[in-house]
């Protein structure tokens, strides 16, 4: 596992805060009140608010192109989205930086197994590679461990590129997936699982993987699977994999996204959300909480909000 200091001086970005009131009442509902020192000098007011009680704060974390997209049709490592910036690379370090700071702040991080699929011959996992963030994610927001919890999301377990590094990595992985899912992995993964009870304490004993499952059939019930990670101790969750942000948006459980746009133009299909369209009845909103800049990105905190 690689450490590293980014300086904060390549980093710096101009901010500003759309939604005053509404970021002063997240801060003062805030668990822990205090910003790491890198964090504050880089991001500004940077808090979350309390967990809900019966399931993690959650927050999404992606770079999107100008238009709208999370990948380039040759290649969809979505990292290459704020890489392939040859415009502005300090910005794109600034976009990476940015998940460093989401995974310091999470108990545990959702990936996807398309991600997987894309790097499966790469070492990858929810990885803070910031030794500054790491300490302060031991001293200031009193998190156990060093490095988030990795969780696969899975529908059924079919799309999981078993062969992964990650599950070789000695680092802390756990799966969500259906019912379905469950049963399709036992009789294929070829490590150690076992498959979590509501009320289990999921920050402890990662000999095995963790296996967490609600629902029937091939439909997982979202809503229990939250329940269950929060009853375990995750408090605060991010979101990395782009189909499960949307899921989760869809259920009326993202709370926040640090979504950021690399001033880059891409076309496409790929696009977030496709799967899932909303009409003009019904669609979620976002207030900005923050909103920063550089040459050629634009670095923004929303919270989204369901009507």
């Amino acid at each position: 596992m690689s450490k590293t200091n980014y300086a904060v001086d390549e980093l710096r970005y101009e901010h500003f805060y759309p939604n005053g009131d509404l970021l002063r009442e997240i801060k003062e509902q805030a668990k822990i009140k205090e910003i790491p020192q890198k964090v504050k000098q880089v991001m500004g007011e940077f808090i979350l608010p309390s967990p809900p009680e019966n399931r993690p704060y959650t927050f999404g974390c992606m770079v999107l192109s100008m238009d709208g997209k999370m990948a380039f049709h040759d290649d969809q490592e979505g990292h290459l989205i704020s890489q392939e910036n040859r415009y502005d690379p300090r910005g794109g370090l600034t976009d990476f930086w940015i998940m460093n700071v989401s995974r310091a702040y999470a108990d545990g991080v959702i990936l996807g197994s398309g991600t997987m699929q894309v790097r499966a011959t790469k070492k990858w996992f929810a990885e803070v590679k910031d030794k500054e963030l790491i300490e302060a994610r031991l001293k200031v927001l009193n998190k156990q461990t060093e490095q988030p919890w990795s969780i696969i999301a899975t529908l059924d377990g079919t799309d999981l590129p078993l062969e992964h590094q990650i599950f070789d990595l000695n680092q802390k992985v756990g799966i969500i997936t259906s019912p379905w899912g469950v049963e399709y992995l036992s009789k294929r993964l070829d490590r150690e699982f076992v498959v979590v009870n509501e009320g289990d304490d999921l920050r402890q004993d990662f000999s095995k993987i963790k296996i967490i499952t609600a629902g029937e059939g091939k439909n997982p019930d979202t809503k229990k699977i939250m329940e269950i990670l929060r009853k375990g101790g995750i408090e605060y969750l991010g979101v990395e994999a782009p189909s499960y942000i949307w899921h989760l948006m869809s259920e009326k459980m993202l709370d926040e996204f640090l979504l950021n746009y690399s001033g880059v133009y891409v076309g496409g299909e790929h696009i977030l959300g496709k799967q899932i369209p909303y009409s003009t009845k019904y669609h979620p909103h976002c207030a900005l909480l923050s909103v920063g800049f550089h040459k050629g990105f634009i670095f923004t905190r929303q919270k989204v909000i369901y009507s």
